[in-house]
């Protein structure tokens, strides 16, 4: 059996994110067969990012470094690489479920696990909402294969390399960066999606998920750019209504953790701008409830794994489906 270093990438004045996470790793009790250290995040101001050209931000560019040189490190560690943004929560069932994982799956059949995702398009998330039913009430967890998957997703956030595919991973980070004649272009999170799709990585998502974003998801360490007040609010709101989402098909699931206030909170009045749109907000939760519900619809071309992952042996109690 193959031990886990687990890093979380955090930034030195990002000390409530550090705390929070802390907290979340004791509190879940993870075994003795992981080590759980901080990366510190490579700042927007440091040199390594003012000397890369390309048209992201800073902010942007610290991230993609933080991810590849921490990987670079491990290189020689023969141990699994768990790597965590300092935004994550765990639960009592992410480490047992990974184990049982990483201990039964061939370890030549698999590069890259993602604890978790985000789906791009709202119009998906029915999608995934109708596999949570699949899993028995979450009593099951399952491995979905990435290559090939059909809904377009992003996210870096927790994800495991494992311990003989470090250098194939930093191998296509570097290639991408070079077939781009040496600029960093897009975020890492769609790096890492683009070399299981198309740079021969093999990765799987674990559904439901072992991860969730934690309340410091909701404030971006990464700004969107220069937008008036209205852009930024509608933003904002989109970005709480995914991460709620996430929380929801989460094996940690709780509804007190799911759907903070984000309406409410900001106004929702404020969006609406005519009569039709109050009668689209009106249509829309339903048109999406209702296509989670229905019968006829086929997601035969999502490729699961055959084996599943008992979460009642991590030690977790269920509500009845």
């Amino acid at each position: 059996m193959t031990d886990f270093d687990l890093f979380y990438i955090n930034l030195d004045q990002a000390v409530q994110r550090r705390e929070l996470i802390e907290k979340s790793f004791a509190d879940s009790k993870f075994s003795n067969r992981w080590t759980f250290n901080r990366y510190p995040a490579v700042s927007a101001t440091s040199e390594m990012v003012q000397r890369a050209e390309g048209k992201l931000s800073g902010a942007y560019k610290g991230n993609y470094f933080s991810h590849v040189e921490c990987v670079r490190q491990s290189v020689g560690r023969d141990r699994h690489l768990f790597m965590a943004e300092d935004d994550l929560e765990f639960c009592a069932e992410t480490g047992p479920i990974l184990e049982q994982i990483v201990d039964s799956v061939p370890e030549d059949s698999w590069d890259i696990i993602h604890a978790e995702i985000t789906l791009m398009s709202a119009r998906d998330f029915p999608m995934l909402f109708k596999l949570d039913r699949q899993s028995e009430g979450r009593k099951k967890v399952k491995l979905i294969n990435l290559v090939g998957f059909p809904y377009a997703y992003s996210g870096s956030g927790a994800y495991i390399v494992n311990r003989r595919a470090k250098e194939k991973f930093l191998s296509f980070m570097d290639t991408t960066v070079k077939n781009y004649g040496g600029r960093i272009d897009h975020p890492f999170d769609i790096c890492l999606r683009g070399a299981l799709k198309f740079g021969g990585l093999n990765g799987f998502l674990t559904f439901p998920f072992l991860t969730a974003p934690s309340i410091h998801a909701d404030q971006t360490q990464a700004p969107w750019g220069a937008y008036d007040a209205s852009v930024e609010q509608v933003k904002q709101i989109h970005l709480e209504l995914i991460n709620a989402f996430r929380r929801l098909v989460w094996v940690g699931y709780s509804p007190e953790k799911v759907m903070p206030d984000v309406l409410n909170r900001h106004g929702h009045e404020m969006l609406l701008m005519s009569e039709r749109d109050k009668l689209f907000q009106k249509i829309m939760p339903w048109l999406l409830y209702l296509q989670y519900n229905a019968p006829y619809t086929d997601y035969s071309d999502i490729k699961f794994l055959p084996q599943q992952y008992d979460c009642v042996a991590a030690g977790k109690n269920f509500d009845p489906p």
